[in-house]
């Protein structure tokens, strides 16, 4: 998995880690820079970060169909995480039952754990005050 960038907008890429085989694009956006940051540990779904052009950051998911690992298909973006504050680095918990993340939503840095989305756990996708 790897992030590009040019004057026509972000993507996601999806290549095999020996460099064998071809790129795929997962997700590409033309109004905002997408970056990956990683797997749940079954592989299906990649936990990404969106910067918007006025420097909002939100935590996004996007589950994989990884049945061929050679064409993993995409699903439908799904929003983690969207506060007025700035969130980056949403990764797994090597069990799958957790993500952290980096957020400024004390006015500092910190680390933030919270329950990792699935069927039987809802999205934290509301704003906190």
């Amino acid at each position: 998995m790897f992030q590009s960038a040019n004057v026509a907008g972000s993507r996601m890429n999806w290549i095999r880690a020996d460099g064998s085989g071809e790129n795929h694009v997962l997700l590409e956006s033309s109004k905002t820079i997408i970056r990956p940051s990683g797997f749940s540990p079954d592989g299906r779904l990649l936990a990404y970060f969106e910067i918007k052009p006025e420097g909002d950051v939100d935590l996004w998911t996007l589950p994989l169909d990884t049945s061929d690992p050679e064409r993993p298909k995409p699903g439908k973006p799904a929003l983690f995480l969207r506060t007025p504050t700035f969130e980056t680095g949403l990764v797994f918990s090597p069990d799958g039952r957790y993500v952290a993340y980096h957020s400024t939503e004390s006015g500092r840095y910190e680390i933030y754990v919270r329950s990792a989305p699935g069927p039987e756990r809802p999205r934290c996708s509301t704003s906190r005050r």
